[in-house]
């Protein structure tokens, strides 16, 4: 599925950071597999609003094809794709908004709504819905320059993109993954803040 909103262009230092982040985060989608603290579903609808924000073309495609996997029609995926809140149930409602206002500031958030999720949802509820959020970034962060570099070799050149960006950022990962492990565990064990926060 095409997206049609503008992509946006992450840095090497932005996607090392979301590597980070998802790697520490990771652990919390794993035991929501097993415990279903937030369906499924929810963790998708997620997905879908950090892909619509970010607007990369290659996670709106697998994405939907796991939606509709899941037994979401093609109207509320497309709904999501676009912005739409139609199809936003009033429950998460608020978890949504915060999934795009996460990736609207590309992962630095502010502080009073990430307060307001957590009062709403709880502890645990809150750690799959920002695990969520975190991995979906990674995906779209190497998809959107796949999906740039898909569009080059079809004539389409995004405006500011560059091949060495569009190249550079998947086959980075080979090299950035397993620091970015190494990062978030020490993280993880010294219980640093796991979100970066506007007012910090």
């Amino acid at each position: 599925m095409e997206m049609k909103k503008t992509p946006k262009l992450y840095s090497l230092f932005e996607y090392y950071t979301a590597l980070v982040k998802g790697s520490r985060s990771v652990g919390n989608l794993r035991r929501n597999r097993k415990n279903e603290i937030i369906s499924q579903e929810f963790v998708e609808r997620l997905m879908l609003a950090v892909t619509e924000v970010n607007g990369c073309s290659v996670c709106a495609y697998g994405h939907t094809q796991m939606a509709l996997n899941q037994g979401f029609t093609q109207a509320e995926i497309s709904s999501f794709l676009s912005g739409n809140n139609e199809y936003i149930l009033p429950e998460e409602a608020k978890a949504i908004l915060f999934a795009q206002h996460y990736a609207d500031t590309k992962g630095k958030v502010d502080r009073t709504s990430y307060n307001e999720i957590l009062v709403t949802y709880g502890e645990k509820k809150t750690e799959v819905i920002i695990a969520a959020i975190q991995m979906m970034m990674i995906g779209n962060i190497a998809g959107l320059s796949i999906s740039a570099f898909q569009r080059r070799i079809h004539g389409n050149k995004d405006v500011g993109s560059h091949l060495s960006h569009e190249l550079g950022i998947p086959l980075s990962t080979l090299i950035i993954l397993w620091p970015a492990i190494l990062q978030g565990g020490l993280e993880n064990l010294q219980k640093m803040p796991i979100l970066l926060f506007t007012t910090d």
